[in-house]
């Protein structure tokens, strides 16, 4: 999900929790193209994003590779860890990256301790299939300039609206599953028609 830069992560739920544990999370550094950890990997760690974006990728059988979620600054990966003895997917850093690595098994021990947070976590997880849900309602969306733009809508914050991008186009077309030529031909065509104007990374909405 493409969302306005936040830098401050001290809010974020999983961070709150790990307040708790006497071990604070560890600060890795991720060079364009580190991996944080590999599919096939065994689990150590819940991931929040401080600085750059992440990418989750599969590797299926017949050698493609699918995107699964782009993470940005303050938002957390590899929750599944939680749950599972292996991650089944690659993290590498589509840029230079730093994240904040949360020890698996104190966030289980605490969980499992903790009904009250135990709950919180319940509705966390509940949030992020909602959100799953509203990027898959945009795929249906036939209409390659009508995804684009329920896309932007949904993005947009004051008046008049506008979204300020965090990531590239490419990443985009990536999220909305289109293909990059399908995309810039749309925005060229919303910028045509005057439905939108765009000035470096911000979109502005037109009436």
């Amino acid at each position: 999900m493409i969302e306005i830069m936040h830098n401050d992560i001290t809010d974020h739920f999983l961070l709150q929790t790990l307040g708790v544990s006497a071990k604070p999370p560890t600060r890795i550094t991720l060079a364009a193209g580190e991996h944080a950890f590999h599919e096939g990997d065994c689990v150590h760690s819940v991931f929040i994003v401080e600085r750059g974006r992440i990418l989750l990728n599969r590797h299926l059988a017949d050698g493609a590779v699918v995107t699964l979620f782009t993470a940005r600054a303050k938002e957390s990966f590899a929750e599944a860890a939680l749950s599972s003895d292996y991650y089944h997917c690659d993290a590498v850093a589509v840029i230079g990256s730093v994240v904040l690595a949360l020890p698996v098994a104190q966030l289980r021990r605490h969980f499992l301790a903790d009904a009250a947070s135990a709950m919180e976590l319940a509705m966390f997880f509940s949030r992020q299939v909602r959100d799953v849900r509203a990027r898959l309602e945009l795929r249906d969306i036939r209409s390659a300039t009508a995804r684009i733009v329920e896309w932007l809508t949904r993005q947009a914050v004051g008046s008049p609206p506008y979204v300020e991008l965090t990531g590239t186009w490419s990443e985009i077309a990536d999220e909305l599953g289109l293909r990059r030529e399908v995309l810039y031909r749309a925005l060229a065509n919303l910028e045509q028609d005057g439905s939108i104007s765009r000035s470096k990374n911000v979109v502005f909405l037109c009436p």
